[in-house]
């Protein structure tokens, strides 16, 4: 336990992570498996959380039977596509690119002052809906990416789509998925890039959640696995600031999201 590292929980995840990752390719082959498929489909975004999806069943399944989708919008940073277009190539797996500007932009000529939260909805369930096509046609579990730090804090709008794609993300937290990231050996700028929904221009994760995963899921680990009290986190050292944040969105949202995996 260090002054950056206050409830040890990097620490933890950390010397867990190699025998994480062997754990997770046996769950995820034996998940498909039981959902009678034997290949995947998911949206890769060029972010940290859809690479590791991506690298993981390449691994579990084959590149063969790992499908992409990319599926940008008119304002999405570029970087975002061509980041995903690298994983293709880097993975060898077969990839589709749909613009889905047309589609948002149609259903928005009706509303023009809806909102960025409303907006980013809509991208949301117009990517699943595209992704859900493509598993039905393609003969495909389809992939819905989501970690267990987003789904505690009921951020963005990917918690709340109903539907039946699989989440194999959902019991690690963001900062266990940088470090698998890092096991998994992918792309150093995938890494580094900061975290973004890539709802509108400029959008980042984590000022809107007002801190770092690093300290949210310090913080979160504490709260949930741990059960200890914000008092006893303020002595360990964690910001009493992200604490109170984070402990009035779980009360919020009444839940813990999924079970963690460890």
């Amino acid at each position: 336990m260090t002054a950056s590292d206050p409830t040890a929980a990097w620490e933890r995840w950390r010397a867990r992570t190699p025998e994480l990752h062997k754990k997770l390719v046996e769950l995820l082959k034996r998940s498909i498996e039981e959902r009678g498929h034997t290949r995947v489909v998911l949206g890769l975004s060029g972010g940290l959380d859809s690479t590791v999806a991506a690298y993981l069943f390449v691994e579990t399944l084959g590149a063969a039977n790992v499908f992409g989708v990319m599926l940008p919008y008119r304002t999405s940073d570029p970087l975002s596509l061509s980041s995903a277009q690298g994983i293709v190539n880097v993975l060898g797996i077969t990839s589709r690119r749909v613009n889905i500007s047309p589609m948002v932009d149609a259903y928005f000529a009706n509303f023009p002052d809806a909102n960025r939260e409303r907006r980013a909805t809509r991208l949301a369930w117009e990517r699943l809906a595209i992704l859900q096509d493509f598993g039905a046609h393609y003969g495909g579990q389809v992939l819905q990416i989501v970690n267990r730090s987003d789904l505690a804090l009921d951020f963005g709008p990917d918690p709340r789509l109903p539907g039946n794609a699989f989440r194999p993300l959902s019991g690690l937290y963001k900062s266990q998925i940088r470090l698998l990231g890092k096991q998994l050996e992918i792309p150093a700028q995938v890494l580094e890039r900061r975290p973004s929904l890539d709802s509108y221009p400029g959008q980042a994760d984590e000022a809107e959640l007002g801190a770092d995963y690093e300290m949210i899921d310090a913080a979160l680990t504490w709260l949930i696995d741990a059960r200890g009290a914000l008092p006893a986190g303020v002595a360990r050292g964690l910001p009493a600031d992200v604490l109170e944040r984070v402990q009035a969105r779980l009360e919020r949202t009444g839940s813990a999201g999924a079970v963690g995996i460890d």
